[in-house]
């Protein structure tokens, strides 16, 4: 499978559209009244109750039936594809990948991908993982987005842009735009599953 590399989005980071650096840093504590969103800690805490190996096998097996990602497949049918080319400097040191294409996802030999995921063994290779993919750029707030409860870095350039964010032991990844968000209520209903 050919894919663009967290690298080579962060290659771009400089092109990025001025709107999106100009969205600042959100505030840090909510105002009085705001809902704070608990998906992400709800997720890290079934994840508690399964293994790694078998959140993989889910991803890998399970239909998506998500809304978000159902319409941004459409007419196509979100499909989840195994990601196994463990040479592919993204899936270092993980136990594989899931990527949810469009349909059955070949176009001219490549997948066209609503995202994916990344499982690792532990909370803490994912996290270490997150920070080498991400270099420099996990520092730059102006660059995150809160989405289910916890951070997601935008990269990428004009045509192009990618989320990147992290919950328990799964980097997630959104390729297309608000895919994120079906992404990890996805997780949540095949961890739950």
């Amino acid at each position: 499978m050919n894919r663009r590399t967290l690298i080579t989005a962060s290659a771009v980071i400089p092109f990025l559209p001025n709107v999106l650096a100009a969205q600042g840093t959100p505030e840090t504590t909510p105002a009085s009244g705001d809902v704070i969103d608990k998906r992400a800690r709800r997720i890290v805490s079934a994840m508690k109750r399964k293994l790694p190996a078998d959140i993989l096998t889910l991803l890998e097996t399970t239909a998506v039936s998500n809304d978000l990602l159902v319409a941004a497949a459409a007419p196509d049918v979100p499909t989840p594809v195994a990601w196994a080319d463990m040479g592919d400097t993204d899936l270092f040191s993980s136990l594989g990948g899931v990527v949810i294409s469009k349909g059955d996802g070949v176009i001219n030999g490549d997948l066209e991908m609503l995202g994916g995921y990344i499982v690792y063994e532990s909370v803490d290779i994912a996290y270490a993982e997150l920070v080498r993919k991400l270099g420099d750029l996990y520092d730059q707030p102006q660059m995150t987005t809160a989405v289910g409860g916890t951070n997601f870095w935008v990269l990428g350039e004009e045509g192009f842009s990618i989320s990147v964010g992290r919950i328990g032991y799964v980097i997630i990844l959104g390729y297309a735009d608000g895919t994120t968000e079906g992404l990890i209520d996805h997780l949540a209903d095949v961890i739950d599953a």
